[in-house]
């Protein structure tokens, strides 16, 4: 019984892309464990609006008691160091495992791959960032300066922690895993990125206390413009450190 249909197709990198997605999403232990700041991030942001009457009456309370709490600079690190623990590309290369093989004889190029992990994990953490500047703009009262600061802050760490994730996987693999639990709680390079990302974040947020001074507000551009350099040269080690490490597992 034969029946004339039409068959879809579509690009190596959506099926690519298609596959990441199927893998963090059907994998539990996957899920809330690389993606658990993304939730923690999207529930506080939300919750920020419903309680706002809250927050405004200790603020105030703050106020009066002759204190000042500096608003922005606390929820943009809060928010990066939640970003900072987004650790999909630090063992997505481990998550394949001895199916390693099939992905490196597709015909696509290893910065093609490259390209797919970085680019599955931003567009799980750009739209849940745009979300949080939203609500918490909302919910603070913040600046349009202030929102774009605190999105451009976010972007940046997410950018630099999916770029440095990938290249430390590649650099300590570990494909005999008897199973993903142990590779997403236990593996070498997810500890190095855990440990990594939020000394990262500390040191962003040093450097822009120490700006604060000269800059004001303006210096959270200071820490932002260091990570798109650092992002850079995590770009730069991929495509030729990385594509090799990635030929010889």
């Amino acid at each position: 019984d034969y029946r004339l249909g039409r068959l879809s197709a579509s690009g190596s990198r959506r099926a690519l892309l298609r596959k990441e997605a199927k893998k963090f999403f059907g994998t539990p232990i996957y899920f809330l464990n690389a993606g658990i700041g993304l939730v923690m991030l999207l529930l506080g942001s939300v919750a920020a609006i419903f309680f706002r009457d809250n927050v405004e009456e200790v603020l105030i309370e703050i106020a009066d008691a002759g204190a000042e709490v500096p608003i922005f600079p606390l929820l943009t690190v809060a928010a990066c160091f939640l970003l900072s623990m987004t650790e999909l590309t630090a063992c997505s290369i481990s998550l394949e495992g001895r199916q390693l093989w099939i992905l490196k004889e597709a015909p696509i190029p290893a910065g093609g791959i490259f390209a797919v992990k970085v680019g599955f994990q931003l567009l799980l953490e750009l739209p849940c960032l745009a979300v949080s500047t939203l609500c918490l703009a909302i919910a603070f009262s913040l600046t349009p300066v202030q929102a774009l600061l605190f999105f451009l802050a976010g972007a940046s760490v997410g950018t630099c922690t999916a770029l440095l994730g990938l290249m430390v996987n590649l650099a300590l693999p570990k494909l005999d895993a008897p199973n993903d639990t142990v590779v997403v709680k236990q593996s070498a390079s997810v500890l190095v990125c855990t440990l990594g990302g939020m000394a990262l974040v500390g040191l962003a947020a040093l450097l822009y206390v120490l700006c604060q001074g000269a800059l004001g507000e303006l210096a959270v551009l200071v820490p932002i413009g260091a990570l798109l350099v650092l992002s850079a040269l995590a770009l730069g080690l991929l495509r030729s450190v990385g594509v090799k490490l990635f030929e010889r597992l």
